[in-house]
């Protein structure tokens, strides 16, 4: 069958060509039939084929699958307009680096499986419409874009095995330390922190389930900077210090100023059951006693070693003097926490003096480190939009994996 004679095809649904090139096909009918059944021929042709094949697909498609078909990026049609009855696709074990920006374009998609897909990088934005994304063992991806409005609506996102994926637009991203500006590296209060910058730590990734040692990195998620390097004690910039799993603070009075961010610290290690392979518990929470408001933080990424972590929370305007505060560590079997500390970052360049009511030392204009970094498209997250996450009332989950009812 040629490509033209495919796009006659008007009642045609369901396409399966599992192993096969798309140029020669034979298939069967059946008025009983509740799909049309299109069955999967031996001949596979030359691949330079396959893109005008493609091309000529029905436009009242539903569900096609074309894994293992040796599709390439240059076999597959940049428009995929044409498609917009499609519900299903599956691509998988195929050697293709991306897709076509026009995926966005399949508003009725809602399963999309790029399992094993293992020279993919990047992955589009893909359509709101999508409640399955299945892509594991996809060793090459790098970068992908989930928009919020996707991820409030997706119902399963499988990316195990995808051990490269540092940056999801939308919601996280993964760097070494030198690709950040100096400032907002500063702005967490550990002096010479780049020059740290080939220390080598372990890191576990949450969403992929996949563990790596590399070079120290800065992780931002959710308007919170954070980086994980090894170390036993809180720095000495910290003015509020607690041993144990949680602290609590008020936040002091300074005239003419107000808070940026709050610097978190925390002191860590896991035992030796973390070495089984398996992930755990790993989350950090934020009370506002005064205002009745909790955020229940649980970073895709952790350090698996005796760890500090160090963590820069954009909470601008949202804190007042006054204000009690609490932070707690909330952690899973392996984890024992030895000590937290927490201090404010204030938007004027000025050194404050410590003060017995917790006051803080911290002094880097956060409005400034967030231009030089261009993060613009994460803003304060405590201050935005949070339906997504909010459980009950007031009290939210921050969490972009495995989300768990006990908070």
């Amino acid at each position: 069958m040629n490509p033209m004679e495919l796009e006659k095809l008007k009642p045609l649904t369901v396409l399966h060509a599992y192993r096969t090139a798309i140029t020669q096909l034979c298939f069967t009918s059946r008025k009983s039939d509740p799909w049309p059944k299109i069955l999967w021929s031996w001949v596979s042709k030359p691949s330079k084929e396959m893109r005008h094949t493609l091309a000529f697909l029905p436009c009242t498609l539903q569900k096609l699958c074309l894994r293992n078909c040796h599709l390439s990026d240059d076999t597959i049609p940049r428009d995929l307009s044409g498609l917009s009855l499609l519900l299903e696709l599956d691509l998988s074990q195929n050697p293709i680096s991306s897709l076509p920006e026009s995926i966005k374009g399949l508003t009725m998609l809602k399963s999309l499986r790029l399992d094993a897909c293992t020279v993919l990088q990047s992955l589009p934005e893909l359509p709101s419409s999508l409640k399955e994304l299945i892509a594991r063992d996809c060793k090459s991806l790098e970068r992908m874009k989930v928009p919020p409005s996707l991820f409030k609506s997706i119902e399963v996102m499988q990316l195990t095995g995808c051990d490269k994926l540092g940056k999801v637009e939308g919601l996280f991203q993964l760097e070494a330390i030198k690709s950040f500006h100096p400032d907002i590296i500063n702005t967490l209060g550990f002096l010479d922190l780049e020059s740290k910058g080939k220390m080598e730590v372990e890191l576990c990734n949450n969403l992929t389930l996949t563990r790596k040692r590399g070079h120290l990195q800065g992780f931002y998620e959710f308007g919170i900077f954070s980086i994980f390097l090894p170390g036993s004690k809180i720095p000495a910039s910290f003015s509020n210090k607690s041993l144990g799993s949680s602290i609590s603070f008020v936040v002091p009075f300074f005239p003419n100023v107000n808070v940026q961010g709050l610097n978190v610290c925390v002191v860590y290690v896991c035992s030796n059951s973390h070495k089984d392979g398996n992930l755990h518990d790993f989350h950090v929470k934020f009370i506002n006693n005064t205002k009745g408001l909790e955020w229940t933080y649980g970073p895709t990424i952790h350090g698996n070693e005796e760890m500090i972590w160090l963590s820069h929370w954009n909470v601008r305007n949202q804190l007042q003097a006054g204000d009690e505060l609490n932070v707690s560590m909330v952690l899973g079997v392996g984890f024992e926490v030895k000590e937290c500390g927490a201090d404010f970052v204030y938007e004027q360049e000025e050194k404050w003096p410590r003060s017995n009511s917790g006051g803080c030392t911290q002094s880097i204009s956060g409005q400034g480190v967030i231009q030089h970094h261009d993060l613009t498209s994460h803003q304060s997250v405590i201050g935005g939009d949070l339906s997504a996450y909010e459980r009950s009332q007031g009290v939210y989950l921050l969490c972009h994996y495995g989300q768990s009812s006990k908070f």
